[in-house]
């Protein structure tokens, strides 16, 4: 945005915005270059950090004369609308139409597992969401053992003879369905 690199948007950006009582935050409002240079200091911050005085420079003025200001500002709308989306839900209260029409939907797999690792061992999410899959899958079943343990059951990680017993299993399950199967067309 005019130039400059942004940080994701995040509430500390919000109120920041929200006190100084930017333009760009209300619907219909009229704004001028300023007011955008403002909000892209502001979005550079990380928290705690204040930047509002933002004098437009001459190369800001070149980039926001004429079409340029528009096209500068679709950009930091469509900024704020990639950091601002929000989860489509409705609760479904058991034992009514509503909760028996259709399935439950569920938030995407990989946020859960990062919402869920971050809940159990209260690490930042910058750590979470960094982690190797397979190291957030090994948590995941330490805090299933946890939660099993704590309700009374246990969790049995598989052994080798295990795997080898349920693909040994599966094998002799498959030949069965398939001598049935051979059969019924006899």
């Amino acid at each position: 945005m005019l130039g400059l690199p942004l940080r994701p948007f995040c509430l500390w950006h919000r109120l920041m915005l929200e006190t100084i009582e930017s333009p760009l935050l209300q619907s219909g409002a009229a704004y001028q270059p300023a007011d955008l240079k403002r909000a892209v200091a502001v979005c550079r911050c990380r928290f705690r950090q204040w930047q509002v005085l933002a004098p437009l420079t001459f190369r800001d003025h070149l980039r926001t004369a004429h079409a340029g200001f528009a096209r500068e500002m679709d950009a930091f709308n469509a900024y704020i609308l990639d950091f601002t989306s929000r989860p489509d839900y409705s609760i479904k209260t058991p034992g009514t139409a509503r909760a028996s029409a259709g399935s439950v939907g569920q938030p995407p797999e990989t946020f859960r597992q990062v919402a869920e690792l971050i809940g159990w061992s209260h690490w930042p999410a910058q750590v979470c969401w960094e982690l190797p899959i397979s190291e957030v899958e090994w948590y995941l079943a330490q805090a299933v053992t946890e939660r099993s343990r704590l309700l009374g059951s246990q969790v049995d990680f598989l052994t080798p003879e295990d795997r080898e017993f349920q693909r040994q299993l599966k094998e002799k399950q498959a030949h069965e369905k398939a001598a049935k199967e051979a059969h019924g067309r006899v």
